[in-house]
């Protein structure tokens, strides 16, 4: 077998997937134009735009000068107009060469950037220790604010002797958690905030507790805590959803905050000044419990008083419903327009504060031509942050889904773009126009801009010239990379890396150039083959069933590099075939797919890939905290703060679980502030594969996809003891979270919990699959879940399957006995099963961190043959709409090829037969033939002990992963050292 390091160069036509990596001492790839390759399947040109220059986010760490933060996401600039601050939230947990977290160095960072000349120069970084997305300047430009994420404060930094200095004491907010299932495990954490004209009061978002923080600035201290929640600011309407996930603060003058609720799809009007006189107390509360349609003709006919001096008595004034997710919103000069950003529903809002409406909305699927009219209705582009030209006619918006910035005309006259924004300088601004009764015209996106991947934040310069973006992703590369000087942050949230780009404001030319860079990298206009057609034709004919089976965290090179084909690694394998033949045999028997990768870094965000074939904006953001214990909780299968919200009623939340507050206001509804929306506008939190299956009229089947995962933590009487046949005594074990799934899950069929052995997961779909078989008919698709090659609980977990070989063993063994079971059945001629998983962080590979292992197995499927063709989930889940014959999920579905390489039609006969590893042989599991068993290299005692520092009552809830991979790979390879490590003497 030859080790192919597929570097150097980028072969889109061959399908290698070769991010530009140098030979050379580079911790990470050399960005240059473009275009590189994402483990999305998507394409980057960061340096496509002219004149674009990116500089890296390095903190000039003394025992790590080559370490880039990661996690950029926002930036803001000076009053003065002269310094940029770019902020981090990212997971930032530095490890040094025995995997240890340097603590001192594992900070956010503010990067303090001198934007006065032709290109930004970083002259200050300063450390914090937690954050998340809140930062502004006070109107002087002589004091900024950070929030602190999960420690619940704010920071304050002073300009002193050309330098910022942070004041001696924080501002304490003193919440003692957050709402959600459990209050002592949902930690406050602030979110955006911003600063009165007057400089007096600060307004901070506490995303975790459905509130704002007022400040008084003078005196630093909180002078009010104001609920967002309907129910807590009136009785009468307890149980209404409202101002839950509160994320973004726009301040209008010194008397209007107005806080994006993302979970709600509102914005929420907060008056900071005194109610008039005139106002009573039953009218505020009953305003501020309902729609601003509601609330516009009390507003006009009874403003607050301008002159009032601020208190402590602020007051919900009304509710702004919007059809997205409203992230960040930006204000105007004048405060007349509040421009808001929405993700799922792929728009800009613009909405008139005056009357708290919206008046325009802007869909940013690209200028004319960019994208085909059968895709615009497609969702996926991510909105998450604004800009406005110092004219105030252009507006710049990041499209953190397509890696782009969007340039629109507010205007949209057939002679007012084309030139630069400095021509139009001319014509006035946004809220002069509007004076003048001009602005009648739809705004309309001129162009598209690409960026680095995944923006976060686009900011201005103060003289309209140039644009600076701050990243939130990054290419990742190899873990361990194939460089002079490696690194030991190889751990995949380690690898990502933030830059700020600048570009130059563009031409009329040169948009439209850029606009097809974006388009390709999108592959927005790209024409799949006939062939591709006319194969997925046939496959729908002859295909009437779909298993899709998601597994959990591996690499290629980490269970096949050491197969006698394909581009493996073998000095990186842990779970070779001692330990994984059927895994093995699947990939020899049919197609070894050896440059396949998975979309998500982690679970949290590989299952919403693996599920919906994207992430939501807010999870981008909060999935870095939540594994580097920063303090979001795990909103990404369906919980909202562990509260299960694919239940709608309080009665049937505490049936379910029956730790549930038994408080109405506590996530009240089935919204899920992490959850894709369908294509179409009904579609609300609907854009998961079952969906559209069933929009489809197919029948779904689920077995352990997106249930509440807490139930399998909790102590007696309420634990739900690991049975080995539930059925039997009408034990439930599953309790699904999504309301599609409700009706559809197999309850007797245990989801993620590491104690229980996939083997007996397997016994109990096949008791369904039996029930099938004597029926004739089988769900068109079927979801199954398999995980214990996650790994854990070796101290709790049954039957001696206790050690990471024996786990592994387990998973491998319950995905032969399904596919043995399918070949052997009637449907075995018109079934297909699809076998990925969610990510790839637990392992090291010496491709990229993302490459995995996908199996697809069934009638027509290539056997014996290699298949390098770059393929990701996303294209599994292209295969499986095109098969079952259901509407795209989205953007990035509907671009994406099937995976036509796999398919030979004349391949129509198959077979199976499952082996068990030699190490279940001495496991309490009941296999026939327990000769010949193989030892562990540790026993049990050893594991639990290794890993006691571990939570594995949740998943991915290890708090540092690196070091639980060192574990493993230390207790099952020896001295051999750890992939990626200097071996350095510390």
């Amino acid at each position: 077998m030859k080790t192919k390091q597929w570097v150097l160069s980028l072969t889109l036509a061959g399908g290698l997937f070769a991010p530009s990596w140098p030979a050379s001492a580079k911790e990470g790839p050399v960005i240059t134009s473009g275009p590189h390759v994402l483990p999305t399947g998507q394409s980057i040109s960061p340096l496509s735009a002219p004149g674009a220059k990116i500089v890296d986010l390095n903190p000039g760490l003394t025992d790590l000068p080559d370490f880039v933060a990661g996690g950029g996401i926002t930036a803001v600039l000076s009053p003065d107009q002269k310094t940029l601050l770019a902020l981090t939230s990212g997971h930032n947990l530095v490890s040094v060469t025995t995997g240890d977290k340097k603590s001192l160095d594992s900070d956010q960072y503010v990067f303090v950037f001198d934007v006065s000349g032709d290109q930004p120069q970083q002259k200050q970084v300063i450390r914090v220790p937690n954050t998340f997305a809140g930062i502004s300047f006070d109107p002087s430009g002589q004091k900024f604010y950070i929030g602190g994420g999960k420690d619940d404060n704010i920071h304050v930094y002073l300009q002193k002797d050309g330098s910022w200095r942070e004041e001696a004491s924080v501002i304490s907010l003193g919440h003692n958690g957050g709402n959600g299932l459990s209050r002592k495990e949902t930690f406050p954490v602030t979110a955006g905030l911003a600063v009165t004209a007057d400089g007096q009061t600060l307004v901070v978002a506490n995303i975790q507790n459905d509130s704002v923080s007022i400040i008084d600035l003078s005196a630093e201290i909180v002078k009010r805590e104001l609920d967002l929640r309907p129910g807590k600011i009136d009785s009468r309407h307890q149980g209404e959803a409202g101002g839950e996930y509160p994320f973004w603060v726009a301040i209008k003058g010194s008397e209007m905050a107005y806080v994006s609720s993302l979970r709600d799809r509102e914005v929420v009007v907060v008056s900071l000044k005194p109610p008039a006189d005139d106002l009573s107390d039953e009218a505020l509360a009953s305003a501020s419990s309902t729609s601003s349609a509601a609330r516009s003709e009390l507003l006009s006919n009874n403003p607050s008083q301008p002159d009032a001096p601020a208190t402590s008595a602020a007051v919900v004034l009304a509710r702004i419903k919007v059809a997205g997710n409203p992230n960040r919103m930006l204000l105007d000069h004048a405060g007349r327009h509040l421009f808001v950003a929405e993700d799922n529903s792929d728009s800009v809002d613009i909405i008139d504060t005056q009357f708290n409406k919206v008046v325009k909305t802007i869909k940013l699927a690209g200028p004319a031509g960019a994208l085909p009219d059968w895709l615009v209705h497609y969702r996926g582009l991510s909105p998450n942050s604004l800009a406005l030209s110092p004219d105030e006619r252009t507006l710049y918006v990041t499209e953190g889904g397509t890696n782009c910035v969007a340039e629109i005309d507010l205007f949209s006259g057939p002679s007012e773009k084309g030139e630069s924004s400095e021509a139009s300088t001319k014509r006035g601004s946004s809220s002069e126009a509007s004076t003048k009764g001009e602005g009648t015209l739809p705004p309309k996106v001129l162009g598209l801009i690409p960026t680095t991947f995944y923006p976060n934040c686009v900011v201005v310069s103060g003289d309209g010239q140039r644009l600076f973006v701050v990243n939130g992703k990054s290419l990742t590369g190899p873990n361990p990379g194939y460089f002079e000087r490696k690194n030991s942050n190889q751990y995949v949230l380690e690898l990502l890396r933030s830059s700020l780009l600048t570009i130059p404001i563009l031409n009329k030319q040169q948009l439209a150039d850029t606009t097809k860079v974006v388009a390709e990298n999108n592959q927005f206009s790209a024409k799949p083959p006939d062939s591709d057609h006319s194969l997925m034709a046939y496959l729908r004919r002859q295909i009437k069933h779909v298993l899709y089976i998601v597994k959990e965290n591996r690499t290629y090179d980490q269970i096949l590099g050491d197969l006698d084909r394909g581009n493996g690694d073998r000095s990186l394998t842990q779970f070779g075939s001692t330990i994984t033949p059927n895994f093995h045999h699947l990939a020899q028997q049919f197609v070894c797919l050896d440059n396949f990768y998975d979309p998500g870094d982690v679970s949290a965000n590989g299952w919403p890939w693996s599920t919906a074939g994207r992430e939501s904006d807010f999870g981008v953001k909060a999935v870095v905290l939540n594994y580097a214990k920063r303090g979001m909780t795990y909103d990404f299968e369906g919980t909202n703060r562990d509260i299960n919200i694919g239940l709608g009623s309080l009665a049937d939340r505490v049936a379910a679980n029956p730790l549930t507050p038994e408080d109405p206001d506590v996530l009240p509804g089935t919204a899920d502030v992490a959850a894709p929306d369908g294509p179409n506008s009904a579609d609300e939190g609907m854009g998961y594969l079952w969906d559209v299956a069933l929009r489809a009229g197919k029948s779904v089947r689920n077995y352990g996809f997106f249930c509440d995962l807490s139930r399998y933590e909790e102590a007696p009487p309420d634990e739900i003891p690991l049975e080995r046949h539930p059925f039997e005594k009408k034990l439930q074990v599953a309790y699904p979270t999504k309301a599609g799934l409700i009706e559809r899950t197999d309850l007797y069929f245990r989801s993620f919990d590491t104690a229980f052995p996939d083997y007996w997961r397997e016994v109990e779909w096949e008791r369904e699959f039996d029930r099938f078989v004597r029926e004739g008919q089988m769900p068109d698709l079927c979801l199954v879940r398999f995980m214990e090659d996650h790994m854990g609980s070796f101290k709790k977990t049954i039957d001696g399957i206790n050690t990471p070989e024996r786990q592994q063993a387990d998973n491998d063994y319950a995905v032969g006995r399904l596919v043995e079971k399918i070949a052997a059945s009637p449907f075995k001629d018109n079934t297909l099963i699809f076998v990925v998983e969610d990510d790839a962080q637990n392992g090291a590979d010496h491709v990229d961190s993302h490459r995995s292992t996908a199996y697809v197995v069934g009638p027509f499927i290539k056997q014996g043959q290699v298949v390098s063709q770059f393929y990701t989930t996303v294209n599994v889940l292209r295969t499986i709409e095109d098969i079952l014959g259901t509407e795209h999920l989205n953007i990035h579905t509907a671009t994406a090829r099937p995976i036509s390489e796999v398919f030979d039609l004349k391949q129509e006969t198959w077979k199976f037969k499952a082996e068990p590893s030699s190490y279940l042989k001495d496991t309490g599991l009941p296999l026939a033939d327990k000769t010949g068993a193989m030892h562990p290299t540790h026993d049990a005692a050893y594991w639990a002990a290794a890993t006691a520092q571990f939570d594995f009552s949740k998943e991915d809830n290890l708090g540092d992963p690196d070091a639980f991979n060192r574990i493993i790979w230390k207790g099952l390879k020896g001295d051999v050292p750890y992939p990626g490590d200097r071996r350095i003497e510390r």
